[in-house]
């Protein structure tokens, strides 16, 4: 079931129906649990809500992201990025720049390829 749903918000994704995809997104919330296997459908809903500039409600599903556990360190690191990302779309300039200083120094190996 979880493959369907995920198929069925990627499809969302994909054809730019961001308004569809969030109303699913509500309607399945009570479904889609802080697990990895619902990374995908999670990490869409970053970038959609980004999208629709609905920056604090991104945010709120980074942190949900971040909360999961085991967590890559791929997946951290590109989480932080767009955390960092939202907040400077969102002109939390501040907040950015303490991200970056702070919480991207966790992963030393990472900093270096970071691309604004």
């Amino acid at each position: 079931m979880e493959a369907v749903r995920r198929d069925l918000f990627s499809a969302f994704f994909n054809l730019a129906l961001y308004e569809d995809f969030v109303q699913e997104y509500q309607s399945y919330s009570s479904l889609i649990k802080n697990e990895s296997i619902f990374l995908p459908i999670k990490l869409l809903a970053v970038e959609v809500y980004s999208q629709l500039a609905e920056y604090d409600q991104s945010i709120k599903v980074i942190d949900e992201i971040l909360a999961l556990s085991p967590l890559e360190d791929d997946i951290k690191w590109k989480a932080l990025l767009k955390k960092v990302e939202i907040f400077i779309k969102s002109k939390r300039y501040v907040k950015a720049i303490e991200l970056s200083d702070n919480q991207l120094q966790e992963i030393p190996d990472k900093r270096d390829h970071i691309i604004f």
